[in-house]
């Protein structure tokens, strides 16, 4: 039984050097949902410990909201829950992203016919 696999070994590296191709597709972030989610504790920067309101200067928004962050734990909640819903969205509208897979298979049956012939058969497969 002899085999002849170097156009099977050709196509399946072929298959393999293009599959890292198709990582960056995976790894985009395109409803920006990542920037929705808050960091996790003890990973990356922490944010900084409330500081007192500057009351020399008019207020802004940001600041109010900063000011009401801190001081109560129900806004603080709230705030987490808010931010929670908008990662779940963004997880939800992941699913109306396409997907790319890759496989191949290679097979070959080799039988003893029983008029004394041999029958050989391959076939390479490729699902993209």
């Amino acid at each position: 039984m002899t085999t002849d696999f170097p156009a099977a070994l050709r196509r399946g590296a072929l298959l393999a050097a293009l599959s890292p191709a198709l990582a960056p597709a995976q790894a985009a972030d395109p409803f920006n949902a990542l920037a929705a989610v808050p960091p996790m504790a003890g990973l990356g920067t922490a944010p900084a410990p409330c500081q007192p309101a500057d009351l020399a200067r008019p207020l802004e928004l940001s600041d109010v909201v900063d000011v009401a962050l801190c001081s109560n734990p129900q806004t603080r909640l709230g705030w987490a829950n808010a931010r929670v819903q908008a990662a779940q969205v963004g997880v939800a509208q992941a699913a109306f992203l396409p997907t790319l897979g890759a496989s191949a298979s290679l097979s070959e049956v080799h039988s003893e016919a029983t008029g004394g012939g041999a029958r050989t058969q391959r076939r390479i497969g490729a699902d993209l």
